[in-house]
């Protein structure tokens, strides 16, 4: 379900999302009300997220190949997945430098793409803890 303000209303210039999201707001309202909880079941005492991304890193065959995939995404202008590919790999296996890089660039992307404030602003903060990530994971493998 997607939440969006009525047309006569988002065409207003003082009601454009410079600032914030209105899904990001009806999330947050959302999870105010209905807590963490998400119905699944699952979520009552979840495995390790590592121990769950190691598994299916393994079930696809490995980073590698993951990783291959990332790039391709990354070509094709499909920056979300591809970070969240990435972010499978570095849950994996958080010294994986080309998985930190690669998340940077789609990340870097995504931020100068960006219309919002805050968005940009998340974008660029994530670029930046990726690059550091990476530079820690090419030192520890000096």
């Amino acid at each position: 379900m997607e939440v969006k303000l009525p047309e006569e209303l988002a065409k207003l210039p003082y009601l454009q999302e410079l600032y914030g999201r209105v899904d990001w707001s009806v999330r947050g309202i959302y999870h105010g009300y209905l807590g963490w909880y998400d119905g699944k079941g699952t979520g009552l005492n979840p495995l390790p997220s590592s121990y769950r991304a190691r598994e299916i890193v393994e079930l696809a065959g490995g980073a590698d190949k993951i990783l291959a995939r990332a790039i391709e995404l990354q070509k094709n202008g499909e920056h979300q997945l591809c970070a969240e590919l990435c972010d499978l790999v570095i849950e994996a296996n958080p010294q994986d430098a080309l998985a930190h890089r690669i998340k940077a660039s789609s990340m870097a992307y995504l931020a100068m793409s960006a219309r919002n404030l805050n968005t940009f602003g998340f974008y660029r903060s994530a670029y930046a803890m990726e690059m550091k990530a990476f530079q820690e994971a090419i030192n520890k493998g000096k």
